[in-house]
């Protein structure tokens, strides 16, 4: 009799361990930390200005500054998270910021017709930058 509550029990928990160990659920696998950008551009002309990589198939922005560039699959797998906007540049041409040191600020506002903000001589045009910059940038170091 002894005998026979030993495979029982032997048999229960035998079946309690197979039961169990079906009960458990794979894990899927671990997904990669994306680096996220604010905004990536693709399916255009993406001119780099790099000798060493002067087109790309993908730029990516993070910041409001250039955060990567790269073949398109490279810079979403790393950089394209839920809240990244895509933008398809639908072939047309991307190019970089450019910051002009020695703009022709007067000769632009002529050209636009906004030449009166300089009629007041270089403090006026040096007063309407700055409050352009408190403007826009308030806390820049420019």
């Amino acid at each position: 009799m002894k005998q026979k509550w030993m495979i029982v029990l032997s048999v229960a928990a035998f079946a309690t361990a197979v039961l169990t160990a079906g009960c458990d659920k794979p894990q899927p696998p671990a997904q990669p930390q994306v680096d996220a950008a604010d905004t990536i551009y693709v399916s255009g002309d993406i001119v780099t200005v790099d000798d060493q990589q002067p087109a790309a198939e993908a730029l990516a922005v993070k910041g409001g500054k250039i955060f990567a560039v790269g073949t398109r699959a490279d810079v979403e797998k790393a950089h394209k998270g839920p809240s990244t906007a895509m933008v398809d540049l639908g072939g047309k041409a991307l190019l970089p910021g450019f910051l002009d040191a020695h703009s022709h600020y007067v000769s632009s506002l002529t050209v636009a017709n906004q030449d009166r903000a300089t009629s007041s001589g270089f403090p006026s045009l040096i007063r309407q930058v700055e409050t352009l910059r408190q403007v826009h940038y308030p806390a820049s170091h420019v």
